[in-house]
């Protein structure tokens, strides 16, 4: 592996919230890492220089707290790459060792869009067995995680060649969701639109103001605060379309959304609300 110091005091960092305190020293960590113990040594000698980790006690050194958040940071960027690279088909050893190069070295920009494509595939890896499923059952397999969907509001019919709805344009894309102890919200943020009004025709600028679901047995209002907008994905319904890295899992929900502007000037209506995945 590249023998850069930098890369080897990621690699200790990671050590220290892996394995057991016993071993996170000198002897341990160049053991473990396979590296000689003056490489080891010096790595951990500019961790203690940056304020990372406390030597006090060289039998058992520790991390401080700004050396145990920048552990994590590194390994959740570290799974992040190792985890797209073996669904791409890179070999375990070879996977494991570049994942701590391109954490390195990637932007956050970069590894956004890695993060997300990995959240998209978990997905699906964890709906395999299912050609339709419910939002419920998706919680139960996904566990706790907070993702950024695509979604799209279609009309129920079309009209002027179009069957996307007025409200999409009314909320920033993509959705979060957001699951913890089986249960999952999505949340919308709206924001101000323009159209013109079926009573005047003149252009009238306002927000989504009324947002219901169906819950399985009627319309019930959304939860609200501020413009941002929550509703159970429990309530969706979810099909799968395709085969392994290429399915494509499409999930609605009926929806009734009305404007600030008032019925006269802007109805309420049906829509579907879709997500994408």
């Amino acid at each position: 592996m590249h023998n850069n110091i930098e890369i080897l005091k990621m690699r200790i960092l990671t050590c220290f919230i892996k394995m057991s305190k016993s071993n996170c020293n000198v002897t341990g960590l160049a053991k473990s890492l396979s590296e000689e113990k003056y490489a080891v040594s010096r790595a951990m000698k500019s961790l203690e220089n940056c304020g990372l980790l406390d030597r006090s006690d060289n039998r058992c050194p520790i991390l401080t707290e700004r050396g145990q958040k920048l552990a994590h940071e590194y390994a959740d960027k570290i799974d992040v790459v190792a985890n797209h690279l073996l669904g791409e088909g890179v070999n375990p050893v070879a996977a494991k060792q570049d994942a701590f190069l391109l954490s390195m070295y990637c932007t956050n920009d970069t590894l956004s869009v890695i993060k997300e494509i990995e959240d998209k595939m978990r997905i699906k890896q964890v709906t395999d067995s299912y050609s339709n499923f419910t939002g419920k059952k998706l919680c139960h397999k996904l566990g706790d995680a907070t993702l950024e969907l695509q979604f799209v509001m279609y009309k129920n019919s079309v009209k002027n060649n179009t069957n996307i709805s007025m409200a999409n344009e009314g909320f920033y894309h993509p959705c979060i969701l957001t699951v913890e102890k089986g249960e999952g919200l999505i949340s919308l943020k709206a924001k101000n639109m323009s159209r013109k009004s079926r009573l005047t025709g003149k252009k009238m600028n306002g927000k989504v103001s009324v947002f219901k679901y169906f819950d399985g047995t009627s319309f019930v209002e959304a939860e609200r605060q501020g413009d941002i907008v929550t509703f159970p994905i429990e309530a969706m319904n979810f099909i799968s379309m395709g085969e392994s890295r290429d399915r494509i899992l499409h999930g609605s929900l009926p929806i009734r959304l009305g404007c600030s502007v008032g019925c006269m000037h802007m109805p309420e209506s049906p829509a579907i609300f879709t997500l994408i995945v």
